[in-house]
């Protein structure tokens, strides 16, 4: 399901774009709206208090500025994806605005999106031994290189892996590792054997393309002996070992036989064209949103 909303004043590029002309907020998520909406919340509950009641039309235009009914249709959208709708759109009130918003890459307005990501963290030291124990069987098979426990723990120490977790258990993990400027690695992805095929690899994959993306990463690779497939079919194509960074093709095993998979990130509106076709049937998702509160 899809929400699209037109605000009716010069640019739900008003959705997010304040009179300095800032660029615009092309997409966010449902907990990232939340807040917005509370902080709109706030504001004009202030403003309508210093606003005298026998206020002149103008005063009380200003008041009814882009800003509060952006703010307002925010509002709605929010509820709308709380009670189970996918996407939401605010979209300006441009001649083709709708057809460049639902059909482009950067769209012409701002996209709310249920937010996949809950349950998705930084890792810390009391995860370390759920990270150990769901990763032990890859390891034991040769599908992971073995990861001594002290490794393990100074890579968790250095803000290295993520994990989804759900009631305090460790579902899913995944490591993030820079290695230049540009370029990042992505390792020991493993979801729980309880857990797969519900998306959540999905999930882990898009949000720390997200991560790897607000950090000024534009390249994102993987070694894999096995699951050559699940990354070519998310945009990863394979390459030789030459195109690694230089630190870390001093550091790989060839003996392995590894093959390297390698993305380019470009934007989070991107992701969110990806996520449209893995997300809306995940399982997790849909039980997530029935239960999800406003």
């Amino acid at each position: 399901a899809r929400l699209v909303m037109h605000s009716q004043l010069g640019g739900a590029g008003a959705s997010a774009v304040p009179v300095d002309q800032r660029p615009l907020v092309q997409s966010m998520r449902l907990a990232e709206a939340r807040e917005l909406v509370r902080h709109w919340d706030a504001r004009s509950e202030v403003a309508a208090a210093r606003l005298p009641e026998a206020a002149d039309p103008a005063a009380r235009s200003r008041y009814e500025s882009a800003e509060f009914v952006v703010g307002g249709l925010c509002k709605r959208c929010v509820e709308a994806l709380s009670s189970g709708v996918n996407r939401a759109h605010l979209v300006p009130p441009a001649p083709g605005a709708l057809l460049q918003e639902l059909y482009t890459l950067d769209g012409a307005g701002t996209l709310i999106a249920y937010d996949v990501y809950d349950g998705i963290r930084i890792a810390t030291a009391a995860d370390v031994p759920g990270i150990a124990e769901l990763t032990a069987p890859l390891e034991e098979q040769g599908v992971l290189i073995p990861r001594p426990l002290h490794e393990l723990t100074r890579d968790v120490h250095q803000g290295f892996y993520y994990v989804l977790t759900r009631d305090a258990n460790i579902l899913a993990c995944a490591m993030l590792k820079r290695y230049a400027l540009d370029c990042a690695e992505l390792g020991c992805l493993v979801v729980s054997p309880r857990y797969r095929k519900e998306g959540r690899g999905d999930s882990m994959l898009s949000f720390l393309e997200r991560t790897a993306i607000s950090a000024g990463v534009s390249r994102l690779f993987a070694l894999s002996t096995r699951t050559m497939q699940w990354f070519t079919e998310r945009g990863f194509v394979e390459v030789p070992v030459s195109e690694l960074p230089e630190r870390r093709q001093r550091t790989i095993n060839l003996a392995r036989g590894s093959k390297v998979f390698m993305k380019g990130l470009n934007s989070p509106r991107e992701l969110d064209a990806e996520e449209l076709f893995w997300a809306a049937d995940a399982p997790q998702s849909r039980q997530a949103r029935g239960g999800e509160g406003s």
